[in-house]
């Protein structure tokens, strides 16, 4: 077995009810569209790096056909278990450590620019830190990834609130543990992180192995459709798309 497992959080992209941050420059076919989009090169973003397992750790449970149908085996499914964001966070890392991982990092789906050499450098400094978290330009972070089980990192966060990287911090401090930060990214919550992942995303060369191609295609497709203009301050409603 692999000593390393990578594992996505994320819930099951739905027709309805996703991304609803977006509602303002997105309607919710198209925000389902981006969500499978940006779950689905994450996936085949963790199946380059060599040396890991990959897992979707996945919510609600009546999910799990659907997901193992859109992901062909491309990653294993692990049901979400908790009463809040930090228990379930918590309670995927102590399956895979108990499947016998040394290494264990859980990682969102929408930071969609996270390069390969940075989730490669993650598992790499496990071998020398405890903890290793990548920032996120809000407060909050895109990967946790540690070496042993530890609750307190995910315990008394006030998750979704620009102190959660600090707060984490502080946890792992005071467990005495050696953290390491990666470079930091962005997630794409708002309409404002869309229109700059379109931005980017246009920058990239197609040949680029970093490249989010789903992600990209679609949103090169809306931009084209005059759904949304990335260059534009304001999105036109949804009910005029």
């Amino acid at each position: 077995m692999n000593p390393t497992a990578f594992a996505i959080m994320a819930k099951a992209p739905a027709p309805q009810g996703v991304k609803t941050r977006l509602a303002p420059a997105l309607g919710p076919s198209q925000r389902h569209a981006l969500a499978l989009a940006l779950l689905q090169d994450r996936v085949d973003q963790l199946n380059r790096l060599s040396g890991s397992d990959v897992f979707l750790a996945f919510t609600p449970d009546e999910a799990r056909g659907v997901l193992a149908q859109l992901l062909g085996g491309r990653a294993q499914l692990i049901a979400q278990r908790g009463d809040c964001f930090g228990q379930r966070l918590f309670a995927v890392t102590e399956v895979l450590f108990a499947r016998g991982y040394r290494r264990v990092l859980l990682i969102d789906a929408d930071s969609a620019l996270v390069p390969d050499r940075s989730l490669e450098a993650a598992a790499a400094a496990l071998m020398e830190v405890d903890v290793v978290l990548g920032p996120t330009l809000d407060g909050g972070y895109y990967l946790i990834g540690q070496r042993a089980p530890c609750a307190a990192l995910y315990q008394n966060i006030r998750y979704s609130t620009a102190a959660v990287l600090d707060q984490t911090v502080a946890r792992a401090q005071q467990a005495q543990l050696r953290v390491q930060l990666l470079p930091t990214s962005y997630d794409v919550d708002e309409p404002r992180d869309l229109k700059r992942l379109a931005r980017d995303l246009a920058l990239l060369p197609a040949h680029c192995r970093d490249r989010p191609r789903r992600t990209a295609e679609l949103l090169a497709s809306l931009r084209d459709q005059a759904v949304f203009d990335p260059y534009d301050d304001v999105s036109a409603p949804p009910s005029q798309r």
